[in-house]
């Protein structure tokens, strides 16, 4: 139908609609479209565009590409340019010239607030409308700014000095300044800076200040502080708005529909419509002819995305479920990333259900699930691990450190330095004390709940063994030769530091550390065949041992034991042996005890022994390396009386010894992890002896290093040798090699995985020897998200996803 311009993204052409409407729609240039960082821009700037509210601007019908060139359809709007009726009739009178200045700021407040900036607003980009003023071609000067020098593609004037000089960052700053700038040519017919070329205009911007001679009061002393050369000093969109509104009267206009208005009415700014519908009727969906082809020289019909309708309700609760499992079905089915995630983000946002949360997590990019990334200022960080509380330890072989796991970004700065190298440690269960070994084979006790720069040891115990830490924290437990001609089991009182080492709480000669119970009323130690249950002493002087019970009925020497979580049952076995015996904790003072139950397991060798979280069963495994011939898992009920010929289940499946076994919190699943480089789900409650696995997972080359389920049960983590963490759908059936998301690290280096109430701690080496912090909370992942616009599900996309259920904004209120 005609070109109705050209400027530097391309022509603009005046086409029709179906319903015989007429359409702008502007094609770019041959050397723009050739430019990939163009194309990305352009397609990202149109998407903030279409969440643009339609009051302050020409409605963004659909964009594209075709024949490899951009194209954007807005509707068509029919009214001079601020620029051609200045040059036609000469500059605005007072009244007309506020109306046009607090409606340019008002379309500011509302491109600012869905996280666009204009970039190029000028008195070509303001179209005079019978509805008012409208600011056009954002998106486009946004996809322009992007290529190269944003002052070598626009119009010399109305640019920011920010945008004259190289490498300054341009945010909303540069478009108040641009107000001022068009403002003062409104109201006076010139440039605020003079004539001449456009170095001249370039330099006078960035050198010296605006001429504002013919600006009314008062207005000239809002353009002048728009127009201030520093853009902090400048005021945002915002408050330009109010100020406006606040130094100007509210005569009789008329409003984008037509209908007189005041003034205040007409521009004062409502809620920005965060991804929302337009208002109702505003169209339907619109459809080019063959224009857009036609002026790219391709025979194709383009269709247009369009402006949907709003419907006339919103999404009714029970309604939720069904939108977000088809925004699931969508992000699966999507083979552009990008679009994959903003479908699974309205989806988690409509119902944060768990398939939404798994999708939401499973569209993720890496950079949005990571949080931070740690670097020691004493060198490559060797090993690391959480603890209990959801701190991170580091370690080299000069110190160790301990991070906040809350820090977000990058840091180089630790909550406590420990001046010492690590070899391994513990921490204890309420993460406020931690033991080390390092180079010397000495124990060393820290205090992790002191946040120093850097902590001297509580205590360093020589010649002995690390036995375990009461469930509380405030006690532990060492064996070995710590005196003299002494093999005995000490107890020493670490609630209050320093410790002296020559004086513990309490001693059992002649024995080994077992452990204690969960429930820290005991602890248990081992003494050739017996196992002997202590009462946990007070910590005070008087402290004295009270002898619970002795555990008889091992044929020789006890290898080690496992209470049960909730501290009614232990377990002790024979090193090199396949029988496990079982006795209650539930006895009289002082009684010896012979077992309730013993297993005869069939395996080669006894491995270990885990309980189910309800200690209703005991997964016992051979383990891996070449001592162990068998690849299966035994399940016994517990508790029973007498000896058990064989176990309700025998798990097999792995090519190889299984090396981990760990229960989901809830105990209805069981995972397994064998040499074979496999990890198998299974279900615990079965009885057939040869049952199959529910879901095989594969991938992890040279092994697997940790296994751990998240809180709910929803993801299994499996961390690898080659330092990656792999995180799993629990609820997947069959063989799975690709996982729902994968977090890389470096081979052969730790991976740390740590269940917690909201989901998994994880972390990971990166290749410069920091550590890398991972957020795998999709409710933060969400929350997130919502603050860029450029990944909020637009209607038309919510419309093809979803069937016969109204649109709902995904970062409205869900």
């Amino acid at each position: 139908m005609g070109v109705l311009g050209e400027g530097g993204f391309g022509r603009v052409f005046l086409g029709r609609s179906p319903e015989d409407r007429q359409v702008a729609v502007k094609v770019a240039k041959t050397e723009r479209a050739a430019d990939p960082e163009f194309r990305r821009m352009f397609h990202r700037e149109v998407r903030l565009a279409r969440l643009v509210p339609q009051f302050c601007t020409a409605v963004v019908l659909d964009s594209g590409e075709e024949g490899g060139r951009p194209y954007l359809v807005t509707e068509f709007v029919d009214g001079p340019t601020l620029r051609d009726h200045i040059r036609d009739h000469g500059p605005l009178t007072s009244a007309r010239l506020t109306r046009v200045a607090v409606a340019i700021a008002n379309a500011l407040v509302a491109i600012h607030g869905v996280g666009m900036v204009h970039r190029d607003l000028k008195p070509g980009n303001v179209l005079l409308s019978p509805d008012g003023p409208l600011v056009i071609d954002f998106g486009i000067a946004a996809a322009l700014g992007g290529t190269a020098r944003f002052a070598d593609q626009v119009t010399p004037g109305f640019l920011a000095p920010e945008q004259v000089e190289w490498n300054q960052p341009v945010g909303p700053p540069a478009d108040v300044f641009a107000w001022g700038a068009v403002v003062a040519y409104a109201a006076t017919g010139q440039h605020p800076y003079g004539t001449g070329g456009p170095e001249a205009f370039l330099f006078r911007v960035v050198h010296e200040e605006p001429d504002l001679t013919g600006v009314p009061d008062p207005l000239r002393a809002i353009v002048a502080d728009a127009m201030r050369r520093d853009p902090a000093a400048r005021p945002t969109a915002a408050a330009l708005h109010d100020r406006l509104i606040e130094a100007t009267t509210a005569p009789a206009v008329t409003g984008r529909s037509g209908d007189p208005a005041t003034l205040d009415a007409v521009v004062r700014p409502g809620p920005v419509n965060s991804g929302g519908p337009p208002a109702k009727g505003r169209g339907r969906r619109w459809a080019v002819l063959a224009l857009v082809a036609a002026v790219i020289g391709v025979a194709v019909l383009v269709p247009l995305a369009g402006w949907w309708p709003a419907g006339d309700r919103t999404l009714a609760t029970e309604e939720r479920p069904s939108a977000a499992h088809q925004l699931v079905v969508a992000a699966r089915r999507a083979e552009d990333p990008e679009l994959a995630f903003r479908l699974a983000l309205a989806a988690y946002r409509t119902d944060p259900s768990r398939e939404a949360a798994l999708s939401l997590l499973a569209a993720a990019d890496r950079s949005d699930l990571t949080a931070a990334t740690l670097t020691s200022r004493t060198g490559a960080i060797d090993t690391f691990g959480f603890s209990p509380d959801g701190q991170l330890l580091t370690a080299d072989k000069d110190s160790t450190e301990l991070w906040d796991t809350s820090v977000r970004g990058a840091a180089d700065t630790s909550l406590a330095t420990f001046a010492a190298g690590t070899y391994s440690w513990t921490f204890s269960p309420d993460g406020s004390r931690l033991v080390t070994t390092g180079p010397t084979g000495a124990l060393r006790l820290w205090d992790t709940s002191r946040r120093a720069a850097v902590t001297n040891s509580l205590a360093t115990f020589d010649e002995t063994n690390f036995g375990g830490f009461s469930p509380d924290g405030a006690l532990l437990a060492t064996d070995g030769d710590r005196f003299p001609g002494e093999r005995a089991v000490h107890l020493w009182d670490i609630s209050v530091g320093p410790v002296a080492t020559d004086r513990p709480l309490a001693t059992v000669a002649d024995s080994r550390f077992g452990g204690f119970s969960p429930d820290g009323s005991m602890f248990a130690t081992i003494k050739d065949d017996t196992v002997e249950l202590w009462d946990t002493p007070a910590r005070d002087a008087d402290a004295s041992l009270r002898l619970r019970a002795s555990l008889v009925g091992v044929p020789d020497l006890v290898g080690g034991v496992v209470f049960s979580p909730d501290s009614s049952l232990i377990v002790a076995h024979i090193n090199g042996e396949d029988t496990v015996w079982v006795w209650s904790t539930r006895v009289s003072a002082g009684v010896t005890t012979s077992p309730l139950t013993s297993f005869t397991s069939g395996l080669p060798i006894f491995y270990d022994a885990v309980f189910s979280p309800d200690s209703s069963l005991v997964a016992v495994i051979s383990g891996p390396g070449p001592q162990s011939l068998d690849r299966a898992v035994r399940l016994w009920d517990l508790p029973t009386r007498g000896r058990t010929a064989g176990p309700h289940a025998n798990l097999i499946g792995h090519a190889e010894g299984v090396g981990g076994v760990v229960f989901s919190p809830d105990g209805t699943l069981i995972a397994t992890a064998g040499e074979d480089d496999v990890v198998m789900l299974w279900d615990p409650a079965t009885r057939d002896t040869n049952d199959s696995p529910l879901a095989t997972f594969t991938g992890h080359p040279g092994g697997f290093t940790d296994l751990a389920f998240s809180s709910d049960g929803a993801l299994l983590a499996t961390a690898g040798a080659d330092g990656a963490i792999r995180l799993w759908d629990t609820s997947a059936q069959g063989t799975q090699s690709v996982p729902l998301v994968a977090l890389p690290g470096r081979a052969s280096e730790d991976a740390a995985v740590l269940p917690t109430s909201d989901g998994l701690l994880t972390a990971t080496a990166a290749d410069n020897g920091a550590v890398v912090l991972w957020d795998l909370d999709p409710a933060r992942l969400a929350e997130r998200s919502c603050g860029d616009p450029i990944r909020w599900l637009d209607e038309r996309e919510w419309r093809e996803a979803v069937r016969d259920l109204p649109y709902q904004p995904p970062c409205g209120s869900s």
